[in-house]
């Protein structure tokens, strides 16, 4: 009995790609006459409630408290995000708070949060004590309080779905690579 391989044999390879589709929001809270507040021990500015989401399922609500939100962060803008309500099943999501300067950009002042899991029918909120640094914020040459306003946005990106792909490589490997 012989055995014969043919070396000039090909295999195809095939790759799978799952792909996570991602939507943005945003969300911008302009507080005017803030330079007033930082003279409140403990005062908390609230936005009104927003929605972010496909339909809007998401109730949002930002918490600023401008001599932060403790003793220890009295030297600081404290800044919490509370989810409110929502509708839908679990998702991950990823947030984003800035402030913008006068000429609407993003400023250097930014915190990024990866969120695992937002849960049907929970409260939930995002925590921030130490925001940024108060002196930071009513330091004229950054430029962030315009006619002594504060401008905070929130960007959230929501996981919308997991699709997987397959795709046949065009990449032919010979025989004798296929054993390897």
């Amino acid at each position: 009995m012989s055995f014969r391989m043919d070396l000039n044999m090909q295999r195809r390879r095939q790759r799978d790609v799952t792909h996570i589709r991602v939507k943005e929001f945003e969300y911008t809270c302009l507080i005017e006459n803030f330079k007033f507040y930082h003279c409140q021990v403990r005062k908390e500015l609230q936005s009104p409630v927003f929605r972010m989401g496909d339909n809007d399922e998401y109730k949002w609500c930002l918490h600023l408290y401008p001599n932060g939100y403790a003793d220890q962060d009295e030297d600081y803008l404290s800044v919490y995000l509370e989810l409110l309500e929502e509708t839908i099943d679990e998702r991950a999501a990823f947030l984003v708070l800035y402030l913008v300067k006068r000429n609407g950009d993003d400023s250097d002042v930014a915190i990024e949060t990866f969120i695992e899991k937002i849960k049907h029918g929970n409260s939930q909120k995002r925590e921030f004590p130490k925001f940024t640094e108060r002196a930071y914020v009513f330091d004229k040459s950054n430029d962030l309080l315009p006619n002594g306003a504060l401008t905070l946005r929130c960007k959230l990106y929501l996981t919308d779905e997991i699709v997987n792909v397959s795709h046949p490589s065009e990449t032919f490997l010979p025989a004798d690579q296929m054993l390897s």
